[in-house]
């Protein structure tokens, strides 16, 4: 087969259309450099040579990022003439369609790709089925933080890698400063707790203009304290419910919606998102303009239920993993490498994806300076405990499983709270039987694929 070498290339210009799903992270300031530097290759391999002549990649559109802004354009520019073929699927169940691109249904009826990049909540999914290959033989190769890496191997009984992280969203509370100047109200600042942004959120209270407080990540909220989906009863599930409360109360009398383009189109004070969250398509006007360009904002740190034992929502990473059926595998080691380059690692800082890497203290600066400038970097501090995240959880969000909320006829929030406790554990339920379904098919796929390899 065809042989082909990593492609040495001088830092070219490129301007950032930023087609992403970033929450916030939309608005490009300006032309920015796209910093991929020559790559000493010996770092990472002897050999970069790929023998595939097309790599098929599957992309989780629902972390938030673009393929091309994110992966694409190194891969296009760092391996001249190999042809990378990528299919972007979506979470699971997010809807009912055959033509979905929903996880659960295309792993079942697609062959295995050679490099899968996923939300790291579904890594837990991914090792119970058997479906990906362990990737310790990369561990020398590879120069990320050891606690992240030893967090992902925690996730698996034999204690091996089978993911590494590509890059982490964190999450903040966002806020618009025209709104809270018009108010005469102080700004959000870091280290609030949930009662503190809600006292807040009062004092920027405006329902006939715009919305206080706006989340639709109620999944990270519910990784805080954690929430289980296995004892309703639990002291958790009260606190949860008390939560909540308080976010409908501030609510009352304000227009219906969690969609964070409120906060894109000026009409919410604050919003509580990871910086890339879901569809790229809610983040532009109909001409392609995009929305965050119109506001005057800034970011602090995601609120805590508790100011003296805080604890940070779950992590959100962006994984890379090689499947056990990959018909590519040694290609996909070599790409994984390339990933991780200091060059590709420190551009992605800079379009608001943080690396794990342990120098990227040093780029820290660098954060989103491809796409805004003089706003606050304090809130990707990483130091504070991070929750966990419920894999009965993997479906969306909180919102869509556990609150059931009352509305007036003119489509205005109405606090009171409809607890469906049936309801809840019925969508549960269903949930876990797909997922175990899920998994004992792909199980069984894979035995047969290597029964098959070793005959």
């Amino acid at each position: 087969m065809s042989s082909y070498r990593v492609k040495r290339y001088a830092a070219g210009k490129a301007c950032l259309i930023m087609l992403s799903a970033v929450v916030l992270l939309t608005a490009c300031v300006s032309k920015s450099e796209l910093n991929v530097q020559d790559i000493n290759l010996s770092l990472y391999t002897d050999d970069m040579d790929l023998q595939a002549e097309k790599i098929q990649i599957w992309w989780d559109d629902s972390f938030g990022v673009m393929y091309k802004e994110y992966m694409g354009e190194y891969l296009k520019h760092g391996f001249e003439g190999i042809t990378f073929d990528v299919f972007n699927f979506r979470r699971p169940l997010h809807s009912s369609s055959t033509t979905s691109r929903d996880l659960f249904q295309e792993l079942l009826r697609k062959p295995a790709p050679d490099l899968i990049a996923f939300d790291s909540m579904y890594l837990p999914f991914f090792i119970e089925s058997n479906y990906l290959s362990s990737i310790d033989h990369l561990d020398s190769f590879l120069v990320l933080e050891s606690s992240a890496l030893d967090e992902l191997r925690a996730v698996s009984s034999d204690l091996q890698l089978y993911a590494i992280p590509y890059g982490e969203s964190v999450a903040g509370l966002f806020y618009n400063k025209t709104l809270f100047d018009m108010m005469d109200a102080p700004y959000p600042r870091d280290g609030m707790t949930w009662d503190e942004v809600f006292e807040l959120a009062s004092q920027v209270k405006n329902p006939r203009l715009w919305m206080s407080l706006s989340t639709w990540e109620f999944g990270l909220v519910a990784s805080q304290i954690p929430l289980k989906l296995v004892d309703f009863d639990a002291e958790a599930w009260g606190k949860w419910e008390q939560f909540i409360g308080q976010f409908l109360r501030q609510r009352e009398g304000e227009q219906y919606s969690t969609l964070n383009v409120d906060f894109l189109d000026g009409k919410a004070a604050m919003f509580a998102s990871s910086l890339f969250y879901d569809d790229p398509s809610y983040h532009f006007d109909v001409n392609g303009h995009p929305r965050l360009s119109k506001i005057d904002w800034d970011v602090v740190s995601y609120p805590v239920f508790s100011a003296e034992q805080p604890v940070a929502p779950a992590k959100r990473m962006l994984l890379l993993g090689v499947p056990r059926m990959a018909e590519n595998k040694e290609d996909a080691y070599k790409i994984i490498r390339y990933l991780l380059s200091q060059s590709v690692q420190s551009e992605n800082m800079r379009r608001g994806l943080v690396s794990l890497r342990e120098d990227a203290a040093d780029w820290t600066e660098e954060f989103g300076s491809a796409l805004w400038s003089g706003k606050s970097t304090s809130f990707i501090d990483r130091s504070i405990p991070t929750g966990e995240f419920e894999m009965s959880m993997e479906k969306h969000t909180m919102e869509h499983i556990v609150t059931h909320t009352w509305f007036t006829t003119n489509n205005r929030w109405n606090w009171g709270l409809k607890w469906e406790l049936d309801a809840v554990r019925k969508e549960a339920m269903q949930y876990q039987a797909r997922r175990e379904d899920v998994i004992m098919q792909l199980q069984e796929q894979v035995d047969q694929y290597e029964r098959f390899q070793n005959r």
